[in-house]
């Protein structure tokens, strides 16, 4: 859990995203790199993969706060 919700606030922070960002800033191999874009795919946090060109990165920063509590099941913050 702690590699996923780091992943997602590195790239909802940074505004881009990749596989080779991920294994070289966590120490992991591809494989476990590119099920963590497919699992960001599938939180809606980036858009799907295209031929050409990065993944839209589609979660705000001021969406954060609020991912991280969907994915780790706490409550939201209250702004």
């Amino acid at each position: 859990m702690r590699l996923l919700t780091d992943a997602v606030t590195m790239v909802v922070r940074q505004q881009t995203v990749s596989a080779s960002t991920f294994q070289r800033k966590f120490h992991v191999g591809f494989a476990t790199a590119a099920r963590l874009l497919q699992r960001l795919e599938e939180l809606g946090v980036v858009g799907p993969h295209h031929s050409r060109g990065p993944r839209q990165v589609l979660t705000k920063p001021d969406g954060l706060p609020a991912l991280l509590a969907t994915i780790t099941g706490s409550e939201p913050p209250n702004d």
